[in-house]
């Protein structure tokens, strides 16, 4: 087995408690713009970029709609991303990494404007700072594997030395297309995404990566 080298991790759902926060973005600009939000969407969109959210959801009308569709959803979350919470186990498995001499960073669909208030709201974060890909850094988002290839290089790592860290479909095939490894981040077993391969490792609080790379 190769040795981990680098995490990579997803941040939305992965590293903090957004999904609740996210919907509700969705849901608000479907309603300032009479757009209904199917619930199907919501699920699909997970892991992608606002752009290509509003692309999926709208089709041929995002010409006409996805500019301010997407505005709108990123200004409720922005404003409202007080509510953030870590998800468990991150600040001490991310301690723990770096005594075992392995990088880690975020690959994120956020933005640099969201990604900065998150940070200002959970001070913990800021030690990666430095660290994190964000939307304004890439062309194509996940599932396109761009944006993975991209965080590894800035590493300074072989993309086989490293491990996805993600919570939705989207972060599994862009790891995949990729060539690295993937663990599902999954607090919930009954909200386990079928189509992610049952072999592959889930973790519920983030100190369980620390197995997968002894």
């Amino acid at each position: 087995m190769t040795k981990i080298k680098g995490i990579i991790y997803d941040l939305d759902g992965t590293i903090i408690v957004t999904t609740d926060l996210h919907d509700r973005g969705w849901i608000e600009a479907g309603k300032c713009l009479n757009i209904p939000i199917p619930d199907e969407f919501l699920l699909n969109q997970k892991g992608m970029t606002d752009e290509a959210g509003a692309k999926l959801l709208l089709g041929e009308k995002c010409n006409e709609h996805g500019k301010k569709f997407v505005q709108i959803k990123q200004a409720y979350t922005v404003k409202n991303c007080d509510i953030v919470k870590l998800l468990d186990g991150f600040p001490e498995a991310l301690e723990q990494l770096t005594e075992k001499g392995i990088k880690a960073w975020i690959c994120t669909s956020a933005h640099k404007e969201f990604i900065t208030a998150v940070f200002n709201s959970l001070p913990q974060l800021q030690i990666l700072a430095d660290k994190t890909v964000f939307r304004e850094m890439y062309t194509h988002g996940k599932p396109n594997p761009e944006p993975i290839l991209l965080t590894a290089k800035l590493m300074g790592l072989d993309i086989n030395d490293c491990i996805y860290v993600g919570d939705a479909y989207n972060d599994y095939l862009a790891a995949t297309a990729a060539g690295a490894g993937f663990t599902y981040v999954c607090k919930n077993p009954r909200d386990k995404d079928a189509r992610i391969p049952a072999n592959i490792p889930v973790i519920s609080n983030h100190t369980q990566i620390l197995s997968l790379v002894s």
